[in-house]
């Protein structure tokens, strides 16, 4: 891919993302699938969140996570619409100036530099988030129920949560603040190197920002693969699997020992034998999706090192990157309200008393209109 954009005289990046996306209703159905998952996203998880916030129970670790992670997912979701906006760019007929005119000399694309900008960093830096808090609560449940004396302390699990979110809030704040910077200064081979990125390789990176500068050597490319892609997604998503073999097998254990469990301790288990199970679908759908983004990552590199790359890898990484970590996002509170009745019962409360309200609203008006009615005759 390099030696396509390499020219300082020709910037052939748009050219190659046309290539791949090679009729623009592609475009636009992705644009389309961002904003679906987007507002699906954003809805049931502020319905989540509403009922959480009623809760009066004691604000353990678990709970505390329930909380944590549909928060960042509503974000996720509000990135939806940042990467419906970048879709929206990459068809667009100003493609050509956003990719390859610096910024000193592209103000009049500046705005939509800046939706591509904040797509890529917004994206990358709550997928990472993803992760670590599916890691954290799948660890978390396993600690409890393997280790039933230990309970992890809340304080610990949030400054080690704020910890995580602090390093990689900063190194994304490092990176606009490089990228804005240079972009004053530099000519368009910098924008173009990093607008490559933006499109097909959306991780907030330790060494991209070198591999622009220097080219991507064997030995930076090991650095860039260890630290950007296996500690993030491939570490995370093999303890997850480890834990999730945990999970199932202490789900299919207790299932069998339930019989021999005092009658006093019936409610308990099952209340356990239910977080359990809910743990488990939040995590297995986690590997999946984590998993299909690893994947592709090292397939692209695979075929993209053997020059065999143009066929799939704009739409494989446009779908690993942008649409995945939406989709988890968009399925995670479905798991949740399908595995809670007091959720669904919460829902159904909040139906019916805007229905309620809808049928005062128009009775009010029926009677407005006629007394209207009556008044005039």
């Amino acid at each position: 891919m390099k030696e396509l954009y390499e020219s300082s005289d020709h910037c052939a990046l748009p050219s190659v993302i046309r290539a791949f996306f090679s009729s623009p209703g592609e475009l636009n159905i992705l644009t389309g699938l961002c904003v679906i998952f987007g507002l699906q996203t954003i809805i049931l998880n502020c319905t989540i969140l509403r009922f959480y916030s009623k809760s009066t129970g004691k604000n353990r670790v678990i709970p505390y996570l329930y909380t944590v992670i549909p928060t960042f997912d509503l974000m996720c979701g509000v990135t939806g619409f940042l990467n419906a906006g970048h879709f929206a760019v990459l068809n667009s007929e100003d493609l050509h100036d956003v990719m390859c005119v610096p910024l000193s000399r592209g103000l009049h694309v500046l705005d939509k530099k800046l939706v591509m900008m904040l797509s890529y960093l917004f994206t990358a830096y709550l997928t990472v988030t993803s992760a670590f808090l599916h890691t954290m609560l799948t660890v978390v449940r396993c600690l409890n129920i393997s280790l039933p004396f230990y309970q992890p302390a809340l304080g610990q699990i949030k400054r080690a949560l704020f910890f995580y979110l602090c390093v990689m809030g900063a190194m994304v704040v490092g990176e606009m603040t490089y990228v804005v910077y240079t972009g004053l200064r530099s000519s368009g081979e910098f924008t173009e190197s990093y607008f490559y990125y933006i499109v097909f390789v959306r991780l907030v990176s330790l060494v991209k920002l070198e591999m622009i500068a220097s080219g991507a050597s064997a030995l930076t490319f090991r650095f860039h693969v260890a630290l950007d892609l296996v500690l993030p997604f491939v570490l995370p998503c093999f303890i997850c699997t480890v834990c999730l073999v945990v999970l199932v097998y202490k789900l299919v254990w207790r299932r069998r020992a339930g019989p021999a469990v005092s009658s006093n301790q019936i409610e308990s288990v099952r209340s356990h034998h239910h977080i359990t199970g809910t743990v488990t679908l939040l995590t297995a759908h986690f590997v999946f999706c984590n998993s299909v983004l690893v994947v592709i990552v090292v397939l692209q590199k695979h075929f993209n090192s053997l020059g065999r790359s143009l066929g799939w890898h704009g739409k494989a990484a446009a779908v690993a990157f942008c649409i995945v970590p939406l989709f988890n996002a968009a399925i995670n509170p479905l798991i949740f309200i399908s595995r809670s009745g007091a959720l669904k019962a919460y829902i159904r409360g909040c139906i019916a008393s805007k229905k309620r309200a809808s049928d005062k609203s128009a009775q009010r008006n029926l009677a407005y209109l006629k007394g209207s009615c009556n008044s005039k005759s």
